[in-house]
């Protein structure tokens, strides 16, 4: 609102990569959780020019002797939201309405594996239209009434995109996880929130997948028997599906999509109704999407959850 433009630090950078983005971006307030994310910048801040003020946020204090420390003022979340009491409210709204659609928003630094972290610059208008443009794939419009969890680091443009802008232009629920969603907790956020929509990097489903092959190992007999045929309905019921597809379902696929639903049920995917393991954009063309790689079980793992899981596409640009 105020027209500033944001920039993400991963919180497993260190004080050099902090200093870096800080430096680059020309930063002049940093957010940041905790006294862990504090202590990085101890050594870094005076090195920043630009740099204003360090606002924490968190259940920790900011701790006592922080002025001996560095050497630009310290707020809690609380003293620093206190700053703005009394700014009035139309000095607020010209602000707003100084900012351009084609101005930048927000800066996405890349990993940097081909050097130093690159700024990717994102407009508004850019972010607005990727929202309704990916809102627009969905196979349902999306309500107050869908769930969505956030467990990415939001200073990835994927997560920022599904997690706060499509959101806030659905109003879709959004539940933040755990911080240690990717180290474990992130299944049982899933059964507690059961999502209607669901974002899995290859990593995530590579985790459900090894943690459901566990499982069906241990079945034998007459279950094992079932359960191989109602994922090899499944799986060819979403091979055919997939785009170029004869897109037939093969016989019986109502009963086998039944049975597999105890799966989905287990993992908390049973509301689901679309499964995006990749941003699409639709076009009157062609339907193009672009992801890292994945390994070739996911068309096989889509019959274990039997549902769609959008899949590497080929394109003509």
């Amino acid at each position: 609102m105020a027209g500033g433009i944001a920039a993400g630090i991963y919180t497993t950078n260190g004080p050099e990569a902090c200093k870096y983005i800080s430096e680059h971006s020309q930063a002049k307030v940093v957010v940041l959780e905790g006294v862990k994310q504090l202590e990085k910048y101890y050594s870094i801040a005076k090195d920043l020019p630009n740099l204003k003020a360090l606002v924490m946020y968190g259940p920790d204090s900011v701790p006592a002797d922080v002025k001996d420390k560095v050497s630009v003022p310290v707020y809690s979340f609380e003293d620093f939201l206190k700053l703005g009491d009394t700014t009035s409210d139309s000095y607020l709204q010209a602000r707003i309405d100084a900012q351009k659609v084609n101005e930048v928003t927000t800066l996405i630094y890349t990993s940097g594996t081909t050097g130093p972290p690159k700024a990717v610059m994102i407009t508004h208008d850019n972010a607005t239209w990727t929202s309704r443009a990916q809102l627009s794939t969905m196979p349902k419009v999306l309500t107050n009434d869908d769930h969505i969890i956030s467990y990415l680091p939001l200073s990835h443009i994927a997560a920022q995109m599904l997690d706060m802008y499509c959101p806030l232009l659905s109003g879709t629920q959004c539940w933040f996880a755990q911080p240690d969603a990717l180290r474990g907790s992130l299944g049982t956020t899933l059964k507690e929130v059961r999502p209607t929509v669901f974002f899995g990097v290859p990593r995530v489903w590579e985790k459900i997948y090894d943690k459901m092959q566990i499982v069906a190992k241990s079945s034998t007999g007459v279950k094992k028997m079932i359960s191989t045929w109602a994922k090899g309905k499944a799986a060819n019921h979403w091979e055919n599906h997939q785009y170029g597809g004869s897109m037939k379902s093969p016989f019986m696929i109502g009963l086998a999509t039944k049975l597999l639903g105890k799966v989905r049920d287990a993992l908390g995917l049973d509301r689901v109704s679309q499964t995006a393991r990749t941003l699409a954009c639709q076009s009157e063309y062609e339907n193009i999407t672009c992801h890292s790689p994945v390994s070739p079980f996911c068309t096989y793992f889509s019959a274990l959850l039997a549902m769609f899981l959008l899949l590497p596409l080929r394109s003509r640009f």
